[in-house]
């Protein structure tokens, strides 16, 4: 007699030997498991194949079935699914309302394709969908979506069935099949055991319910504590008892499994956890604990510690241990990365989409840059792709020079635009590039790429599309690129990775065949052409196989199966992530499902039941593990959010009052992890130091750490340094005042070349050059003029010849920015206005005073204006300082010449003598001295390039704001206390000056920024000692990160390289200086004090 019967329990071992003592009867038994544990329990029952059991899913079986009754056919894969339903949109996108906008979006083909799939299983078909919405009356929404949903769904089907057969018709079509009793079936003599499953879709009820009355009997194993629901039965069997009432109408025989576990704990959870009011185990746990951590990587450490641990005391191999998450995505890169720390081989239990491998995102970098043409981000996401024709080294000096010189748009295909670009650029010969590598770098970028563009532009059809992109693939060698990285991974150990580079050609080959065969004639734009290959792409995924038997496994708690588990690791215990909030629903939200329901269509997952799931998951993973379970939650993410524990710890420790939780690791673990941790407190390692330092594998790590450790202090070799500079030392001063800042940061600008990205925009230091420049012409200029002089130019005089100089030379600068948008003209528009106020402010020196200009950017050097200022230091060698003057300017009398330095700044800046005894200001008073060996010294000064504003309370006129506003163009710094010298700077000084920072008192006495002769004579001679003392440093090999910190400024404020040398700004020494009054740094000079 044909009967169906369910057997149950919460005993999963002696459920599990129950399913084996019925599959050992005699006759034709089949095992039916879930698709996805397919491998696992053929594993498990291995050993019943002499039984004449089989171990299938209901596909295989459906599959099987046809192929007997010769209702074979070819299947329509997923990544053709999707393709065919993006063709279903767009053939109904018009018809549509609620979904009207969506057809275009980025996923929204996968999301239908999956809510197609649920129908499917839920038996629903496209006229069920549209008589049930008749009956929704007060559900307008919903009806219209019900609606587009049914005319999208027949579109799919009427496209699907000229391709092939969908799977998910499978047990619809093996239900039809069977119902008309085909001869060529028999299954009289066969028994159906269903183990494994927690609930069944209509789609497999229906099925059951046909094969009830063909199979000699039908076992169905499902893991519950009753077989009715009641008041008292528990959240976590719900569902369950719920799927096994739908079979009511069969009349099913029903039979408990009890049994017991070795493990009192272990039980005892799984049977109080849903239980209220529960009992309590007032021993402490041995089997059952705690892990709380930090964040997630730390989290990770512990898990990884405790394996090792067990591994070692208890004899545990790594094939013991499963770890559960039920987002396994928020922990797959912190786990990695702790297991390779520890050297514990894991194996991850889930297939990974193509969709985001680096291959596919190169492929769609292709039609970014098409798309977009050729902006910046889409062509360097393609240059620095893996699978680039360009090295790694090419695509940095590409995107380095691009970002230089604004390289972008059609300047990249644009012959002429391109060669243009060159020449301005390459007008600089110092503008760091090699025009042979660049042009080489940009052709193998553009030409392949253009070659394709001139084959698929125009909307041509995918077919000649597809062809046109293999061919480029081909050209660019990417078969050969990924057979190499295969090779790669395989010999470095990466089998996982291999293993996926492996299958990715021949996965690329299969979607561009399904793009073909399925829409080859259709004729579309190459961007919609490559969003069809993406839509097939993310259906796609690479399965790999563990990399030895003995591993980890890391899996997430729906995909779970847990036979042999004998430890388990349930991580990621925290609120909201386990049991998980937030359920994804589809189109229809879990109002809408319930509603549906309501009316008789089972949908998969309502609101209650997503609840009654996570209940069943918890209890599942609770119950499964055979000797130790182990708890873990973080107390905050990454980003510092702290993280609260979920309600199932909160339970745990009411089951469990003793309960242990563990909140820091052993300090001695794996080699690796110990000694990321000695790292980290070496004091507490004294032993493990010992052993390392035993291991020769590990000592060389140990002499690295050291000099890490010692990483402040820096000293150069003697034979690096002879490299460098030979037997003379050439230095300018301001390289030198660098140095004093930070011998590291002087090393790594001038000798490592280390320097920041140029970006194609208008910086300060740009801006100050390019002033400077147009200063120095105009100045020029003005000396060489018949018709101009600095005691008669005017303010439009200085406009005109301002505005001519800058027109001359704009193009030159800057590879040509500052005429590459309206932004920069208009920005243009603005420096000649501020350069033509500074010119005539400059005029003004001039015209008010005796001084006349010397000379313009004038510069010490073996080849320039003065020699290069000769020291001789400690150890004898010869040190040549080179430098450069913005202006000197000279007042000659009879007695003598007086001479001044002036120095054009484009910021704020002052001169503190407090800088100049230092040695942090040494530029002005060097250049004083070097031209006051026959003349006296008149001043040195900072002239700030502004373009100034005033607050006033009144309105002025135009006499009046011109005189407000000049007071901003005073220069600043140190004058010498002559009244004839100052009167010769500024005759108009008494009782205050506009343009110098110094004026004669009342009393005739000279007042304000001033020094004597003598004060300036022992700044000279401190200046001197300082550059000196500099010198020698960087002869002797000094590269120590010792930053400088004063009143006015910390030298790793805008360094940039803080990210280099590891300087900590909490605990890194660095050397402060006091501020000092004038009169105590002349007593000190005076006294042959230095600093």
């Amino acid at each position: 007699m044909m009967s169906l019967s369910f057997f149950y329990g919460t005993d999963r071992e002696t459920l599990q030997m129950h399913c084996r003592q019925l599959a050992m009867k005699d006759g034709r038994t089949l095992l039916i498991v879930p698709e996805q544990f397919s491998l696992s329990g053929e594993t498990s029952f291995l050993d019943l194949q002499r039984y004449n059991t089989e171990v299938t899913s209901f596909r295989r079986f459906a599959q099987e079935i046809f192929y007997q009754t010769g209702n074979s056919g070819e299947y329509i894969p997923g990544s053709a699914k999707l393709i065919l339903m993006e063709q279903a949109l767009q053939k109904c996108s018009s018809k549509l309302t609620v979904y009207k906008t969506s057809t275009d979006k980025k996923g929204f083909s996968d999301t239908m394709c999956k809510t197609v799939s649920e129908l499917k299983h839920a038996d629903i078909a496209p006229h069920t969908l549209l008589e049930k919405k008749e009956e929704l009356n007060g559900h307008p929404y919903l009806q219209e979506k019900l609606t587009d949903m049914a005319l999208i769904y027949r579109y799919f089907n009427e496209l699907s069935e000229k391709v092939g057969r969908d799977a998910d018709d499978d047990l619809t079509r093996l239900t039809d099949l069977l119902s008309q009793q085909n001869p060529s079936i028999n299954l009289s003599d066969t028994t159906l055991i269903l183990y494994y499953f927690n609930g069944f879709t209509v789609q497999e009820r229906k099925l059951l319910s046909v094969l009830n009355g063909l199979c000699t009997n039908i076992y169905i194993g499902m893991v519950t504590e009753s077989c009715h629901r009641t008041d008292e039965t528990k959240l976590c069997f719900w569902s369950t008892i719920r799927n096994m009432e739908a079979f009511s109408s069969m009349n099913p025989e029903y039979s408990l499994i009890q049994g017991e576990k070795k493990n009192a704990e272990l039980p005892f959870l799984a049977e109080q956890y849903f239980t209220y009011p529960s009992r309590k185990w007032e021993d402490n746990p041995k089997n059952i604990t705690v892990f709380s951590a930090e964040n997630p990587y730390y989290e990770a450490e512990m898990i990884a510690s405790e394996i090792v641990r067990l591994c070692r005391q208890d004899g545990k191999r790594y094939r013991d241990f499963t770890i559960v998450a039920r987002s396994l995505s928020e922990y797959e890169d912190v786990l990695e990365q702790a297991f390779r720390l520890f050297d514990i081989p894991y194996f991850t239990d889930q297939k990974e989409s193509v969709a985001c491998h680096p291959l596919v995102t190169f492929l769609m970098s292709v039609r970014d840059i098409f798309e977009y043409k050729w902006n910046y981000e889409s062509v360097f996401h393609y240059v620095k792709s893996i699978f680039s024709p360009l090295s790694k080294e090419q695509g940095d000096v590409l995107e380095n020079f691009a970002l230089a010189y604004g390289v972008f748009g059609n300047v990249w295909t644009d012959d002429k635009k391109w060669t243009d670009k060159l020449n301005r650029v390459f007008m600089d010969e110092d503008c760091g590039f090699d025009r042979t590598e660049i042009e080489n770098a940009r052709n193998l970028l553009v030409y392949p790429l253009t070659l394709l563009w001139d084959k698929v532009k125009g909307g041509q059809t995918y077919c000649y599309q597809a062809e046109n992109l293999f061919l480029f693939l081909e050209s660019i060698q990417m078969y050969e690129k990924l057979t190499e990285k295969t090779e790669l991974f395989f010999q470095n150990g990466e089998q996982q990775l291999s293993e996926e580079y492996r299958q990715l050609w021949n996965i690329l080959l299969h979607v561009l065949d399904q793009v073909v065969n399925l829409a080859g004639e259709d004729k579309g734009t190459f961007s919609k052409f490559m969003d069809l290959l993406e839509e097939g792409f993310s259906a796609s995924s690479v399965g790999s196989v563990p990399k030895s038997l003995d591993s980890v496994t890391i899996t997430s708690a729906d995909r779970f199966v847990g036979e042999g588990v004998k430890c388990l690791f349930v991580i990621g215990v925290n609120e909201g992530e386990f049991p998980a909030s937030g359920e994804q629903y589809g189109l229809l939200d879990g109002t809408e499902r319930d509603i549906l329901e309501a009316f008789g269509l089972e949908m998969a997952n309502g609101r209650q039941k997503s609840a009654y799931m996570e209940q069943e998951i918890i209890y599942k993973v609770i119950s499964l593990a055979q000797e130790k379970i182990i708890f873990t939650y973080r107390k905050a993410d990454m980003d510092q959010t702290a993280k609260a524990p979920s309600q199932i710890i909160g339970r745990l420790r009411e089951l469990f009052p003793n309960l242990s939780e563990i909140t820091c690791l052993p300090l001695v673990s794996s080699p690796g992890f110990t000694f990321s941790k000695m790292v980290e407190s070496p004091s507490a390692y004294k032993q493990a130091l010992e052993w390392f330092e035993a291991h020769p594998q590990w000592k060389l790590r140990l002499q690295m750490l050291e000099r890490d450790g010692n990483r402040q202090r820096v000293t150069l070799s003697s034979e690096t340094i002879n490299q460098l500079y030979r037997n003379e030392l050439k230095v300018s001063v301001s390289r030198l005042e660098r140095f004093k800042r930070c011998p590291f940061s002087f090393h790594a600008t001038y000798h490592l070349k280390a320097k920041e990205r140029r970006q194609y925009q208008l910086g300060a230091p740009d801006t100050g050059s390019f002033l400077h420049d147009i200063l120095e012409r105009c100045a020029c200029l003005i000396d060489q003029s018949a018709s101009l002089s600095w005691q008669t130019i005017t303010r439009e005089e200085c406009g005109i010849l301002v505005d001519r100089i800058v027109e001359e030379t704009v193009s030159q600068w800057f590879g040509g920015l500052l005429i590459s948008s309206p932004r920069y003209f208009y920005l243009t528009a603005r420096l000649k206005r501020l350069l033509s106020k500074n010119l005539y402010a400059i005029s003004l020196h001039f015209k008010n005073g005796l001084f006349r200009p010397l000379g313009y950017e004038l510069e010490f050097s073996d080849k320039g204006d003065f020699p290069p200022v000769t020291l001789r230091i400690s150890d004898g060698k010869t040190v040549k300082l080179t430098g450069k003057i913005d202006r000197a300017d000279v007042y000659r009398t009879p007695d003598g010449s007086w001479i001044r330095i002036i120095d054009y700044k484009s910021g704020p800046k002052e001169l503190h003598l407090n800088d100049v005894y230092y040695g942090l200001n040494l530029q002005l008073i060097t250049y004083l001295d070097a031209m006051c060996q026959e003349d006296e010294p008149a001043g040195v000064f900072y002239f700030n390039v502004t373009d100034p504003y005033t607050r006033t309370e009144t309105a002025l006129d135009g006499t009046e704001l011109i005189d407000a506003l000049r007071k901003n163009y005073k220069m600043k710094g140190l004058v010498l206390a002559n009244n004839a010298i100052l009167r010769a700077m500024d005759e108009n000084c008494d009782g205050g000056s506009d343009l110098i920072p110094a004026y004669v008192k009342k009393n005739n006495e000279p007042g304000g920024s001033i020094a004597t002769k003598e004060e300036f004579q022992l700044l000279r001679k401190q200046v001197k000692s300082c550059l000196k003392q500099l010198s020698a440093e960087i002869r002797q090999g000094k590269a120590d990160v010792l930053p400088i910190k004063t009143k006015r400024e910390y030298s790793c404020t805008y360094c940039p390289y803080s990210s280099v040398c590891g300087y900590e700004n909490n605990t890194g020494q660095c050397k402060s200086f006091t501020d000092l009054t004038k009169e105590e740094i002349m007593n000190r000079l005076e006294d042959g004090e230095n600093d």
